[in-house]
C-alpha cells in the first residue's frame, strides 16, 4: 500500500472524527408537558450532532458516535496493517449508516455540514480502499 493512500485515508478518518462535533442537522419537535400550561404545543428546534443523536431501525437504537469510533478503528487497522476485508466492511457500514441518517434528516429537518462531511469522507475511504485493492492485483 502506498503511503500517500494511507495518509489520505487517515486524514479522511480525522475528518469524520472532527465532523462528529459539527452540526449534523436540525429537527423541529413539539414538546408536550404533562400539565399543559403556557408551554402546551410549544415547538422547538433541536440541533443534532454525532454525540447527541441516535439512528433507530427496527427497534434498535444505534448511537451516531459509533461512526467516529469506526473511523478511528479504520485508521488504526490501516497502520497496523490489519485485515483489509474488515476495514472495507467498517467503511461500508459507515457509509450506509450516514446515508440512511442523511435521508431521515433530509425529510424531517435540515441537513448540517457535519453529516455531509461524514458521508463524503466515508465514500472517500471506500474509494481509496478500493484503489489500494486494485493496485495489489
Amino acid at each position: 500500500m502506498r503511503d500517500s493512500n494511507r495518509i489520505t485515508i487517515f486524514i479522511l478518518c480525522a475528518v469524520i472524527f472532527i465532523a462528529s462535533f459539527m452540526p449534523w442537522g436540525r429537527v423541529t419537535t413539539n414538546i408536550d408537558f404533562p400539565f399543559g400550561g403556557i408551554f402546551e404545543g410549544y415547538n422547538t428546534e433541536i440541533t443534532l450532532n454525532a454525540w447527541n443523536s441516535f439512528f433507530n431501525i427496527i427497534g434498535l437504537s444505534i448511537p451516531n458516535w459509533l461512526l467516529s469510533i469506526l473511523a478511528i478503528a479504520i485508521g488504526l487497522f490501516l497502520f497496523i496493517d490489519f485485515n483489509p476485508r474488515i476495514r472495507k466492511i467498517l467503511a461500508l457500514y459507515g457509509t450506509a449508516h450516514s446515508l440512511m441518517f442523511s435521508l431521515i434528516i433530509f425529510f424531517e429537518g435540515t441537513l448540517g455540514i457535519g453529516l455531509i462531511l461524514t458521508l463524503l469522507a466515508y465514500v472517500g475511504i471506500l474509494f481509496y480502499l478500493r484503489k489500494i485493492e486494485v493496485a495489489k492485483d
